[in-house]
């Protein structure tokens, strides 16, 4: 379930992409006052425009997923959704989610529904709100009804993953003002193991040596998660390789989304030459690199052979991509690997 508030109303928690959710699971929220003092937070239901109000947890203006859930199951029995539906529904959205981005004409929306408290009650605001009729993808619908109507069609998942792609963003930090940097799409479902070909296609490199995923602060994921699960729980990797892990990478989610035109794995776009594979990772770089800029390093045999190891590999898209045609040209979407 995805909670969207404005950032300077909550701090904000992971930001995760409206596409990659069923709006029957995405609630639109604008912190209010209400006229008996208390700090609520309105959450307005992305398909069915259905409001629920719930209390914030001071200091920090924050909603608890187990209030949020409460508030849920109450305001539905109120409706007469039956049990087996609204269980249905909070098993479904169980993982919550927060994100501090707000679609404009939500906001708008939002803005309104605020206007609309004045001296109400949380108890007269609910009854107003959700018996008025509201326009929703151009059909007049009442919001109380549109969701009893919803619940009856719940999926037990919140989306259909295999509809999916990823774009992730990879950078080697080489120089500080001049990051090696990658960006790909994979499908949603491919496994956590294929990340480690895709980066190493992507820097032009042969992946014989060893490597490893790390979140931050947290237990390594498992190899055959998908990737469309590691990142909705892991928003940035680091992806060490080689021997003493030689080489540290940083990869992080940009975008889920509905799956576009093109192959189901392709590099869409980069910057700067990758370093040789053999290199000795960052540090060793650095001190050949400083070594050759130095002009009274050595004789002309000791650059000769720092100009070996410093063999760069320059950026071709077009060459990246047809290497990762002929591996992944014919993957099936419904399966990984």
């Amino acid at each position: 379930m995805l909670i969207s508030i404005p950032s300077y109303f909550l701090f904000p928690r992971d930001a995760e992409i409206r596409e990659a959710y069923d709006p029957l699971f995405v609630w639109e929220g604008m912190l209010v006052p209400s006229s008996e003092g208390q700090e609520l937070v309105v959450l307005r239901n992305d398909l069915t425009a259905f409001i629920i109000i719930t209390a914030t947890i001071s200091p920090f203006r924050l909603i608890d997923p187990d209030d949020l859930k409460e508030t849920l199951r109450t305001a539905l029995v109120e409706i007469g959704v039956p049990d087996s539906q609204i269980d249905r529904y909070l098993e479904a959205g169980e993982d919550v989610r927060f994100s501090w981005m707000v679609a404009s004409y939500e906001r708008r929306k939002l803005e309104e529904l605020v206007d609309q408290i004045g001296g109400r009650t949380i108890r007269e605001l609910l009854q107003t709100l959700n018996d008025r009729e509201t326009v929703v993808h151009s059909k007049r619908i009442i919001p109380r009804l549109a969701m009893i109507e919803a619940l009856k069609r719940v999926r037990t998942q919140l989306v259909d993953v295999r509809i999916l792609e990823i774009e992730g963003a990879v950078s080697l930090d080489l120089t500080p003002s001049n990051p090696v940097r990658r960006s790909f799409i994979a499908p949603a479902t491919f496994p956590l193991s294929q990340l480690h070909p895709i980066i190493q296609l992507l820097y032009g490199w042969r992946g014989e040596m060893e490597y490893a995923f790390k979140p931050y602060k947290d237990i390594p994921p498992e190899e055959s998660e998908t990737l469309h699960a590691v990142f909705l729980k892991h928003r940035r990797l680091t992806y060490t390789y080689g021997p003493n892990e030689r080489w540290s990478f940083t990869v992080e989610l940009a975008a889920i989304r509905r799956r576009g035109e093109g192959a189901p794995v392709r590099c869409s776009g980069g910057a700067y030459a990758s370093p040789w594979e053999e290199a000795l990772g960052k540090r060793g770089y650095d001190k050949q690199r400083k070594a050759l800029e130095n002009q009274d390093q050595g004789t002309f045999s000791f650059r000769e052979e720092y100009e070996q190891k410093l063999v760069e590999i320059p950026f071709d898209r077009d060459a990246i991509n047809r290497e990762m045609e002929a591996r992944w040209g014919n993957y099936s979407l419904t399966e990984a690997e």
